[in-house]
This record gives C-alpha cells, structure tokens and sequence, in this order.
C-alpha cells in the first residue's frame, strides 16, 4: 500500500485509542500545511466536500474530506477517508489511481493553536459508517473500521 503523505511528524492520535471526543476511526499524520495527499490504491472518488468538524475541534467548523472507494486484492471493497485536506478539484465519480495526489493538507485550529494534520480512516465495505469528526462512541462502530496502514 502507498502512504497517503511522505511527510510523517509523527502519529499523535493513533487508531482505535479512546479519546474524550470518543474512540478514533484513522491514524493521525503530523504534516505541514500544503503536504501533498495521495490516494493509497486504485479507486472512484464517493465522496469530497467540506464536512463539520473537519476544519478544527469546533463541530460546526468546515474542513476538507474525500472519500475514496476501493477494491482489494481478492474484489472486496473497502473506503479510505482522508481529512483535513484541500481537495484539488476532486468531485464525487472521478476514478484515481494508486499514488496519485489527490489534495494537500489544509490548517487546523484546536484552541487557537495550527495543527496541521491528515485523518486517515480505512473502513471495511462500500459503505461509509456514521463518524463525527473521526470519532465513533462505541466499540460496536469502531469494529466497521479498521487500522488504516494494517493489509
């Protein structure tokens, strides 16, 4: 699998760990505002707009969000979400390939400090599970997702 950032500052919201906003669906990567962004495999673009909660820790701030459809190995889908990004002209139908950049990383405000970053999200099916903000309340829903850098 391609990365979906050459930049990586570090991890600093890893997947699945319990947080106050609720268990986290991706992997946090650390990057500098305008890091390119790139698709991780082959796929049609479902999904890209300004989403709440995407822009800062404010739930009615607007941030950018693709989402990409894929097919592994053996045909089964999967979706990966990449968030916090300027969308470069994507729009819902447009087929990517693997490495393929698809948008840079936009600024990120929490308490008035820029902390620019990519949310990346792997979740299993065709079907975006129900997130808010990268977060999900319950195991039940953490268990639609999977660790985004995991085969």
């Amino acid at each position: 699998m391609i990365m979906p950032v050459n930049q990586d500052g570090g991890h600093y919201r890893r997947f699945g760990k319990l947080y106050k906003e609720g268990y986290h669906v991706g992997k946090d990567f650390e990057c500098d505002i305008d890091t390119p962004v790139y698709a991780v495999d082959d796929g049609e673009t479902i999904f890209s707009d300004q989403v709440n909660g995407f822009g800062s820790m404010n739930p009615s701030s607007k941030g950018g969000v693709i989402i990409i459809r894929h097919h592994d190995k053996w045909g089964n889908p999967y979706i990966t979400l990449y968030g916090h990004i300027k969308r470069e002209k994507r729009v819902a139908g447009m087929m990517v390939k693997a490495g393929e950049q698809i948008g840079t990383v936009d600024k990120f405000w929490n308490s008035g400090y820029l902390l620019p970053h990519l949310h990346f999200g792997k979740a299993k099916g065709e079907n975006v599970p129900k997130t808010k903000w990268g977060y999900v309340k319950t195991i039940e829903d953490l268990n639609k997702w999977s660790d985004p850098l995991s085969e």
